[in-house]
């Protein structure tokens, strides 16, 4: 039920990763874009814009493009070739400010339509090559360049902006279409000429993005207000006035046409009002279906929970288990416990085993058998009979002996050191190490203590992902009709087919026989954890805590238990002709040890890590001898190169 319970708190972590990656992590922020138009009686629009910026980076040159194309691409309504507006080149002013001091004075400004070259000597155009467009460039090099905060005011006059019609007078216009990242807050203030007309007069429609308010003020003022304009969305308005507030319009501005009118324009912003409210709609609509299909999917959780995954209720329901549950190996043991896990005191318990079970004799090459750094001999007993041995164990017993010493006995100083003397041994000695795990893994595989089948019923439980799946197509379909927002619903649909894929294809539940004897070990631990204080419990010999310590030290309590046998074993049992490995002054100080089990697993981790070490010790000299060529590798030289741009 863990798994499933975890499944709550993996989406939060998935919107978080939604916002990073839609994180605006731009060398630039800009902070305020401020429009304030004025337009006179001829239909020309004065505009004196500000750029609030921040650079993250210290940066020299801008460009400004001013798009004059009174028609985007696409546009849906009838076009007058004629109607055409212009920059008005006589009449453009620039300022620039750093942390608020004006500079203005040390910049240097080129032209397009001048011929002007910047800073590289490149013309000074639009990029990429827009048509009808003019372009302001700006070079602060002199004026203490682009850095921390800055301000560029750009003041221009755009003729022709209007465009009037047999019944109203039109001004539709974007002001920017990109800039160097997300505009955190706008405001654009459109004022027209003076009239005496009731503000009714007017109609206003805000395009080109989500989060903004337009509104008219009076009959001669709008106003506009928005919001984080990102990449791909733009600040457009289309404002519709009476006729006679223009009456000195150009001639190619008037277009007088059956096909446009008041009536059309109004009909396609209706039609673009449903057409927006529908979109607003179907995104809400996916985005809270998506929440619904986590609560969804985690249903069919944890109906795959309760039908595939939960443990069987075993018969067994004691607190403690005071003898060993069965005559399962230690490998074994883990592989039951720890969900087919083979860990790593695996090695450590069956080398005990081993010594208890008199297959290896122990002796000591020190004096201080107590220190954690202490050298012990492992004497092969070439007498007994090997006809009980698992495989792992005589490839353990092989691999220490043969391998490792010289046939007849092996130091744990040998097996620590064996994998730093060549790349062959360290290969070797890992080897060794996996295919004691394979082998072991196969041991415990052979008791049916896990369900058996599970694979064939994964790939039917696997088609719960055809809900996130179809919820992924309708979202696709809805984007390509509508054009909304889809990005939050396909991040938490892949989110849940991951999740639910990645839960189902690691289900492991032990089978009715193996989770009965999963209870009595569990109670057999927790009765190590406790003997100490069982009044009841009459201690036995060491033969049996030797056999115990083994399943200690795979379920992690070999500690606990010796602390409580140097309290309740007696001192002479320590010295019984029977004992193996507990009579070899386990005992150090008053009341703390070093443990066989803690100087075996220190021995075999040391060596593992030294033969790891070796390995890539090798493979860095040979890869350092190879010269000039050859493929890329991970990490970085820090060497030059690279690069981006548009503020540069």
């Amino acid at each position: 039920m863990k798994k499933i319970i975890s499944f709550l708190f993996i989406i939060p972590f998935f919107l978080i990763y939604i916002g990073i990656i839609n994180f605006d992590n731009s060398d630039v922020s800009i902070d305020s874009y401020v429009a304030n138009i004025t337009v006179d009686e001829s239909g020309d629009m004065r505009v004196v814009e500000e750029w609030k910026m921040n650079y993250h980076e210290v940066m020299t040159v801008r460009f400004r493009d001013i798009v004059l194309n009174k028609y985007a691409n696409d546009y849906p309504l009838y076009i007058d070739s004629d109607n055409k507006a212009f920059l008005d080149t006589s009449n453009v002013v620039v300022k620039f400010y750093k942390s608020d001091i004006d500079r203005s004075d040390n910049i240097s400004v080129g032209y397009s339509w001048e011929s002007d070259l910047d800073e590289l000597g490149n013309p000074v155009v639009c990029e990429p090559n827009i048509p009808s467009c003019e372009s302001i460039f700006v070079n602060t090099r002199l004026a203490g360049r682009m850095s921390g905060d800055v301000t560029f005011i750009y003041e221009y006059t755009i003729t022709g902006a209007i465009t009037q019609y047999s019944d109203v007078s039109e001004l539709n216009w974007r002001m920017f279409t990109y800039a160097e990242s997300t505009v955190k807050h706008s405001e654009i203030n459109v004022i027209l000429p003076e009239n005496s007309y009731d503000i009714t007069s007017l109609n206003a429609w805000g395009h080109g993005l989500t989060d903004g308010m337009i509104s008219i003020k009076s009959n001669n003022r709008v106003e506009m207000e928005m919001s984080n304009i990102k990449d791909g969305e733009f600040p457009e308005f289309r404002i519709l006035m009476e006729n006679d507030l223009f009456p000195n319009i150009r001639q190619n501005n008037i277009v007088i046409n059956e096909e446009i009118n008041k009536s059309v324009i109004l009909n396609y912003e209706s039609e673009l009002a449903d057409l927006y409210n529908l979109r607003i709609t179907l995104a809400n609509i996916m985005l809270y279906s998506s929440f619904g299909l986590i609560i969804l999917m985690l249903g069919i959780g944890i109906i795959i929970y309760y039908k595939y995954d939960k443990e069987y209720n075993a018969v067994f329901d004691n607190d403690y288990y005071r003898e060993l549950p069965s005559d399962d190996t230690p490998a074994t043991l883990s592989y039951l416990y720890f969900m087919e896990k083979i860990v790593d005191e695996t090695i450590t318990a069956t080398l005990l085993d081993l010594i208890r079970r008199k297959y290896i004799f122990l002796e000591n090459t020190e004096s201080n058998m107590s220190s954690a750094s202490s050298d012990f001999n492992l004497v092969f007993n070439k007498d007994k009979k090997k006809d009980d041995l698992k495989e792992y164990e005589s490839r353990l017993l092989n691999y220490i002996f043969n391998t490792i010493g010289n046939g007849s006995f092996v130091t744990t100083k040998q097996i620590e050191s064996y994998g730093s003397t060549s790349e062959s041994k360290a290969l070797s000695f890992q080897n060794f190490l996996k295919s004691f795990v394979r082998l072991a893994r196969l041991e415990g595989k052979s008791k049916k203590y896990f369900e058996v089948g599970l694979s064939n019923k994964k790939r039917i439980i696997i088609f719960a992902n055809l809900i996130p799946l179809l919820f992924i197509l309708i979202n696709f379909i809805l984007y390509f009709l509508y054009n909304i927002s889809i990005s939050i619903p396909i991040l938490i649909s892949i989110a849940t087919i991951v999740i639910i894929s990645t839960y189902v294809f690691n289900i492991k539940k032990r089978s009715v026989k193996g989770n009965e004897l999963y209870a009595k070990w569990k109670a057999f631990k927790n009765f190590l954890l406790s003997f100490g204080n069982l009044e009841d419990y009459p201690i036995p010999g060491i033969i049996v805590w030797e056999h115990y310590l083994v399943y200690a030290t795979i379920l992690g309590v070999a500690d606990q238990v010796m602390n409580q046998l140097y309290l309740k074993l007696p001192k002479e049992s320590l010295e019984s002709a029977e004992s193996t490995y507990l009579n070899q002054n386990y005992y150090r100080g008053n009341r703390s040890y070093w443990g066989l089990h803690n100087s075996f697993h220190r021995s075999f981790t040391v060596a593992k890590m030294n033969a790891q070490s070796t390995i890539v010790e090798a493979r860095n000299a040979r890869a350092s001898s190879r010269g000039s060529g050859g493929g890329f590798s991970g990490g970085s030289s820090f060497g030059g190169g690279g690069g981006g741009g548009r503020s540069r």
